[in-house]
């Protein structure tokens, strides 16, 4: 029997509620995982568009609803404090003309750990409207260690024993509002995959929410709504180092919103006018300082 409007509404809510509220070699253990290897300087453009099945999924859990149209990339290197760390920088371009400018900081020790964050938005008069930086390393106010932000997931992955289909978890740090959802990260399998930049043979990762975790002793809801949670698909490059070739996947429930993909459009190294992106929206390294690693970290 169909579910009345009503009904069908509620558990559309319900599930929003949910999605809210809520080194180099040698094994990685649970929540672990080992840096990549990944050039100096590299960068990659990408397309991002939406893939709807029925005209109904519109929906999203990002209000007021401005897609994301391109992505572009640069992933460099710096020393401080005794340590080197990777900066992987994303800039998004929104529909509405708005601009994404994000940098997570990445400590190049075993094991792997996300140690900072920094988004600044730009809006269409040119005018930075939002800037923050969060730290994650600071002793008095601790996070998990196998913390990472959403889009920051494939430079996580990139680490991954692809060939023994390795499994693990990782957890998705929202914002400091909301206690970070743990999920599943499971190699898959071989796929080939044609984006514009070309045909790749890569490796399928699937990153799923642990409702279990996530829920605990309200899990007996999630078993209820499980239909309407959506996994995410990363595709990767079988040849080192592991581009991330694409991604699709749901911000808000199954059958209610659009699938968002993002396809590899080119590959390629850092230029003075990248050199410059990363100085005008991205902390310089200079001006973040972190706590000494943990004594089980290995550079």
């Amino acid at each position: 029997m169909r579910p009345g409007a009503g009904r069908l509404r509620a558990k559309r809510w319900a599930v929003a509620g949910l999605f809210l509220g809520g080194l180099w070699s040698g094994p990685a253990r649970a929540g672990e995982f080992r840096p990549p290897k990944i050039p100096e300087g590299e960068t990659c453009e990408y397309r991002v568009y939406e893939r709807a099945e029925n005209e109904n999924q519109s929906e999203s859990f990002v209000a007021p609803r401005e897609e994301v149209q391109e992505v572009h990339q640069i992933i460099t290197t710096f020393a401080g404090d005794g340590q080197e760390y990777y900066r992987f920088f994303r800039a998004e371009r929104l529909s509405g003309g708005h601009l994404n400018y994000y940098t997570y900081i990445f400590r190049i020790s075993q094991p792997f750990r996300f140690v900072a964050f920094s988004k600044k938005v730009e809006s269409t008069t040119g005018r930075i409207v939002h800037d923050e930086i969060t730290y994650f390393d600071d002793p008095g106010r601790p996070f998990s260690e196998d913390l990472n932000h959403f889009y920051s997931i494939p430079m996580t992955i990139r680490g991954m024993d692809f060939p023994a289909h390795e499994k693990n978890d990782l957890k998705i740090w929202f914002s400091s509002h909301f206690t970070p959802w743990k999920m599943d990260v499971t190699v898959k399998g071989k796929d080939r995959v044609t984006v514009p930049a070309g045909t790749f043979s890569c490796w399928r990762v699937e990153v799923t929410p642990d409702l279990k975790a996530i829920m605990q002793r309200w899990y007996w809801i999630a078993r209820i709504l499980k239909a309407w949670i959506p996994s995410y698909g990363y595709w990767f490059s079988q040849e080192a180092p592991h581009l991330l070739v694409k991604f699709e996947g749901r911000f808000g429930p199954v059958g209610f919103s659009p699938v968002q993909v993002q396809e590899l459009v080119s590959v390629g190294a850092a230029t003075e006018a990248d050199r410059e992106l990363l100085r005008r929206y991205s902390p310089a390294p200079e001006d973040l300082h972190f706590y000494p690693a943990p004594k089980n970290s290995t550079p």
